[in-house]
Parts: C-alpha cells; sequence; structure tokens
C-alpha cells in the first residue's frame, strides 16, 4: 500500500513537469529565468506529506490525484515556490488548491511589475502623519510620520501605508485608513475575525497594503489575469485555519518579514531520496521527456475568497 502511494506521489510529479516541459518547449509558457520547476516540484513533494487539511487529516488522504496534479501545475506557471513560502497548499473537501501569499506576490511584482523595493507601515492614533498628493502626476509622498514607542498599540491602528520603488526610481505610497483594511478582511472566507487578524493586527495591516500595492503592480502588467490571485490576506488567514502555516511576522529589528513556519505533523520523512536540486543551466541542458496527457487546473472550481 505505502509502495503504489509512493509510486502515485512519483508519477504525479512526472507528469507535471513533463507537462510544464512540454508548454515551455512549445513557447506556450514563459517562465523565469531563475526559476527551475523540478526544484519547487520536489520542494512540493518533501512538504505535501505532512500537510493536514483542517480536520487534520494528511491532503494525500483525502485529496484527488488530479487536485493534486493541477495544484502543483498551478504553483509552477506562476513560478512560485512552497519552500520560500512564496504560497501554501490546502485542500477545499478533495480539491487540492495552491493559494499564493504576500511573499509571492511581492515575487511576482518584482518579476513583472518592475518593482525594486516595498515596506509596509502602521498608522497609530498617536503618530503624528501628513502625506501629499502631487497634482500632475497623482503620485503619494509621506510629508511626515512621527512615532514613538509608546504610540504602539493594536487597539489604536488608524490605518497603513506601503512605500515602494521601481526599477526606474520611481517612488510612490499606497495608504489605506483601517475603515478600508478591514473591509478588505471581510472580503476572505474568514470576514477577517481569525486568529491572524485579531492576534496580530499590525502585522495584518502590513500584509494588506503591502497586497494592494502588488495588486496595482502585477494588474498593469501584462501577465496579471494568469498571476494574480483574488484576496492574498485571505490565503493566509486560510492557511492558518486550515492547518497548512504559522503566521509570519515582520522584525521590528531588521524590518524584514520572517517566513511562517510549516505547520506540519512529525510523521515519517517520505521515502524516495530527494533528489539534488538543478540550476537553471542544468535545466536547460536536461534532455527533452516526452509530455504526459493532463488537463488544465480547474479555475472555474476555485473558491471565491
Amino acid at each position: 500500500m505505502a509502495e503504489a502511494k509512493t509510486n502515485l506521489e512519483k508519477n504525479i510529479s512526472v507528469s507535471v513537469g513533463q507537462r510544464v516541459e512540454a508548454l515551455v518547449q512549445a513557447q506556450s509558457l514563459i517562465l523565469p529565468n531563475d526559476y527551475v520547476p523540478d526544484n519547487a516540484l520536489k520542494a512540493a513533494w518533501l512538504m505535501l506529506p505532512n500537510i493536514l487539511d483542517k480536520d487534520k487529516n494528511k491532503v494525500l488522504d483525502v485529496c484527488t490525484p488530479e487536485s493534486i496534479s493541477n495544484a502543483l501545475f498551478d504553483m509552477c506557471v506562476r513560478g512560485l515556490n512552497p519552500s520560500k513560502f512564496q504560497g501554501y497548499f490546502i485542500a477545499f473537501g478533495k480539491e487540492l488548491k495552491w493559494l499564493t501569499s504576500g511573499f509571492g506576490n511581492e515575487v511576482v511584482a518584482k518579476r513583472v511589475g518592475n518593482l525594486k523595493w516595498i515596506k509596509g507601515t502602521v498608522i497609530y492614533a498617536k503618530d503624528e502623519f501628513e502625506y501629499e498628493i502631487d497634482s500632475t502626476t497623482a503620485r503619494v509622498k509621506v510629508i511626515k510620520h512621527k512615532q514613538v514607542l509608546e504610540n504602539i498599540d493594536v487597539t489604536t491602528i488608524r490605518g497603513g501605508y506601503a512605500t515602494y520603488e521601481l526599477q526606474d526610481g520611481t517612488m510612490d505610497v499606497v495608504p489605506m485608513t483601517i475603515a478600508q483594511i478591514k473591509e478588505s478582511w471581510k472580503m476572505g472566507s474568514l470576514k477577517g475575525v481569525g486568529d491572524a487578524h485579531v492576534k496580530f493586527t499590525d502585522q495584518m495591516v502590513i500584509k494588506t497594503v503591502k497586497n494592494r500595492a502588488c495588486k496595482f503592480l502585477i494588474n498593469g502588467s501584462s501577465d496579471a489575469a494568469l498571476l494574480e490571485d483574488k484576496d492574498p490576506d485571505s490565503n493566509v488567514e486560510l492557511a492558518v485555519a486550515h492547518n497548512a502555516i504559522d503566521i509570519g511576522f515582520t522584525d521590528i529589528s531588521t524590518g524584514e518579514e520572517v517566513p511562517p513556519q510549516a505547520n506540519v505533523t512529525q510523521g515519517p520523512t517520505p521515502k524516495e531520496p530527494a533528489a539534488a536540486m538543478q540550476t537553471p543551466q542544468q535545466k536547460t541542458n536536461k534532455a527533452e521527456e516526452p509530455a504526459a496527457k493532463a488537463t488544465e487546473p480547474n479555475t472555474a472550481a476555485k473558491p471565491d475568497f
């Protein structure tokens, strides 16, 4: 039984890899130069055996092989990697889905939206905060934001803003009031009242303003329809609720986002040893394999969140 399951997992991984390779060879799919699908697939299969659904069942035991294949394919098409916390595998009943995280959207914005860097900031009630809008370009600039340690209180958050710079040096700010942010949270399946939003409100505010800025950049690119998820904040909340991850944070001392940790059981590791990760050059030199027939991801069945 265990051997048959291992063979099924191997067949799915090989099938998805061949499917992606066939599209790339046919020039129907263009992947980023620094992305190797085989590496992402290997990383996914190291994680999937221990990912649980909301009922604490292993997703590989309850989800259909077709949905597992499509979730892996969706991950590859987006050029993302679960080991870098750029998305989560979550079970919706018997269907496994790939949901892009805030980290993933930032990666995509850098690839297709010319993003250089982005930073999210929380505004508290006692902060001195002013911004102005350029009458010609309509770009926003923060004039003043004075904050002292005593101002930090998640019960008095007024709003937040994301500051970003593009590769050409252009800078802009995307501000949001707390009312706007909470309305955005209500669009999610858990309506913004899950543990992540309640216990770590400041961190979710930062994620929300950054995701809005990234969404503008991604939607303005030619790949927007392929790469955008409706609500990355909801994806984080769903991942927490479905036991896929623990919430990530922004390290106050460094300003850097700390990746969430995978929520896995202490089960046995996969029997098949992981193959060595390939570099993009090694991938280019790999012998071409015949493409396996597979259906396209069922985007119509994607949950509304």
